[in-house]
């Protein structure tokens, strides 16, 4: 890659590809796309353009792809994932997901092992996963009413820490300085005393410090055990590796995708349960007829339907909406000559919406994934990204949220009980990431 190349690019470098209208002095689309990107993507859909201009930051343009054709792009080798260094410094580092070529595929090839299938298993992850979720959905079916998205939260970031062999005295500790380091999502950076930007340092140094006694911890024990213990040693084994701050951003990185991702999904899964009792009957039938939860990824398949919930729910509400690349050299894609410079956005949201993929796009048909006569596609799993930077922790997610789901409804069928939400099915709420609107996710637990 030729980085010198590098220079970031706006409409006057091609100025045959039109503009998105609206844009606000100085801001231009940038609260737009943090805060109602569904609103973005229906506007650039309609320009019909395979490429759109947008204005994301102050002074900072890129690319919407609208054409899912050019999904390939996600893996070219002309295209860098260095500009998310800049754009989320604090929470991304020198993790994989800022880093391309030889160290990107070093620090993979590292730390891959636990991730696999095999390894969830091997490592004890997937069994320490199903433990929690016994334990959490027991006592919240125990409760009248809960708000879904608020327990799915806790849920993941319990699932992360204790994977991470985080002791459970220390777990609350933990929680509170995870959720201040979140605030380095906000888009505007200034800093002082008590700005989110300065909440979200501190509360990052906390965490930093902390996992470093952790790794420390696990190297002087030698028989220790577990996904952190997996990833440190095969960290330690890379003969091109390098200092434990880089191991501490990809363990951060874990973190982040693993928990307000997983925990929107999860709380879509439990609203769609709720609100509707044909479904619930079904995914019921399907879960009775195997009587526990999956313990390792070889038994997922037993569930179709609840897979087929997971993977509709990420379909509809994409917890990220938008991935992107800045090229480093120039590509031609679709008649158009993209040069370098330029930063291109994925818009995931518009995409898993695309009827001609997906009939009958705007409705939660979970049964568009059971019986497929092919495993799910690149296309199909996009809200992972693609390419050398499809996200890590990919198996962890989907065991994760299939383990939940059948664990809720087992758990509802042994107490003879079933859930129904307050109101209205919940809307999306876009704060950088999509979620359910929190207080539209209010259940009742109710008698069978």
């Amino acid at each position: 890659m030729n980085s010198a190349a590098f220079t970031p690019c706006t409409p006057a470098d091609l100025k045959q590809l039109p503009v998105l209208p609206g844009r606000a002095p100085f801001f231009g689309h940038m609260m737009r796309l943090f805060f109602r990107p569904d609103k973005v993507i229906r506007k650039v859909d309609a320009l019909k353009s395979d490429f759109v201009w947008v204005q994301a930051r102050p002074g900072g343009w890129h690319l919407q792809v609208r054409n899912p054709e050019h999904f390939n792009l996600l893996r070219s080798k002309s295209a860098t994932n260095r500009h998310y260094a800049e754009l989320a410094n604090l929470l991304l580092g020198r993790s994989l997901l800022t880093r391309d070529g030889k160290v990107h595929r070093v620090q993979r090839a590292s730390m891959n092992s636990p991730f696999t299938p095999k390894g969830l298993r091997a490592a004890g992850t997937s069994a320490i996963m199903k433990e929690t979720i016994e334990e959490r959905v027991a006592a919240l079916i125990a409760r009248p009413k809960f708000t879904a998205l608020t327990q799915t939260r806790s849920l993941a970031l319990d699932i992360i820490f204790r994977i991470l062999g985080i002791p459970g005295r220390e777990l609350e500790q933990w929680r509170e300085h995870y959720e201040e380091m979140l605030f380095a999502t906000f888009p505007l950076k200034w800093e002082f005393p008590y700005s989110p930007a300065w909440r979200a340092i501190r509360g990052r140094n906390w965490i930093s410090t902390a996992i470093q006694r952790r790794l420390d911890a696990v190297r002087a024990d030698p028989n220790s055990e577990g996904l952190l213990a997996e990833m440190v040693r095969g960290w330690d084994a890379s003969e091109e590796r390098e200092d434990d701050s880089v191991l501490i951003d990809n363990i951060l990185l874990l973190g982040l995708a693993g928990h307000e991702t997983t925990a929107s999904t999860m709380a879509w899964m439990v609203c769609h349960l709720a609100a509707s009792p044909n479904l619930f009957a079904r995914a019921l039938n399907e879960v009775e007829g195997v009587g526990a939860i999956p313990a390792t990824p070889a038994e997922l398949i037993h569930f179709p339907l609840i897979e087929g919930i997971f993977r509709e729910c990420l379909r509809l509400y994409p917890p990220v909406p938008f991935v992107s690349r800045a090229l480093v050299e120039p590509v031609q894609v679709g008649g158009v000559e993209l040069p370098a410079g330029v930063e291109v956005s994925f818009p995931i949201l518009l995409w898993q919406r695309n009827a001609s993929r997906y009939p009958d796009p705007e409705r939660f048909l979970p049964d568009r994934w059971i019986g497929l006569p092919r495993k799910p596609e690149p296309l199909d799993n996009i809200g992972f990204s693609f390419g050398p930077h499809f996200c890590l922790g990919y198996h962890v997610a989907w065991m994760e949220a299939v383990q939940f789901g059948v664990g809720l409804v087992l758990e509802l069928a042994r107490q003879n009980k079933r859930l129904k939400l307050f109101g209205r099915f919940p809307k999306p709420r876009y704060f950088g990431l999509c979620q359910p609107k929190k207080h539209q996710t209010r259940v009742r637990v109710t008698p069978a």
